[in-house]
């Protein structure tokens, strides 16, 4: 068992196969959902992302908030050091990343999605100051998140309004 709490590159591994693990499991369930729904919604003309481009952004979002996650929890001491308040702000934010599919695709409800999405944002970047405070670069690493997380914002909002009298 000390191999694991000894080996960085194990830890590494892990702290960026747990945001995965959430994502697999909610992306799984949401998907039974999604179809044909998902296609009759009028989307925002400006832009709709492709869907493949879905899977490789999550998964290098998900690579760099374990990274970052692992990077707070080896220079913050783990949860009896600097780390504590920061990483349970990160599993806060991975909860509610892991339950907006479940608003959006499995209930349908794109408003209460469009403020779901608020929340997040506002706890990724709480994470990403808290874990500036404990590690520059891993704040850093929360930068691309941000950045995503405003545009599905934006998306989820406008797709909102278009669909806002239609009885689905």
């Amino acid at each position: 068992m000390s191999y694991f709490y000894e080996n960085k590159f194990v830890q590494i591994i892990i702290a960026c196969l747990i945001p995965f693990i959430g994502g697999f499991i909610v992306g799984f369930y949401s998907q039974k959902n999604m179809h044909p729904w998902y296609e009759t919604l009028r989307q925002p003309s400006w832009w709709n992302p492709p869907r493949g481009l879905f899977g490789v952004v999550w998964s290098i979002l998900y690579v760099l908030m374990g990274y970052a996650s692992y990077r707070v929890w080896e220079n913050g001491s783990g949860f009896s050091g600097a780390a504590k308040i920061p990483l349970i702000i990160y599993g806060i934010t991975l909860f509610i990343n892991w339950t907006w599919p479940l608003v959006f695709f499995t209930f349908h409800l794109i408003g209460f999605a469009t403020i779901h999405l608020i929340v997040l944002l506002g706890f990724i970047i709480a994470t990403c100051i808290a874990f500036m405070g404990v590690d520059q670069i891993a704040g850093f690493l929360y930068i691309p998140y941000i950045l995503w997380i405003t545009l599905a914002t934006t998306i989820t909002f406008s797709t909102w309004r278009l669909n806002l009298h239609e009885k689905r």
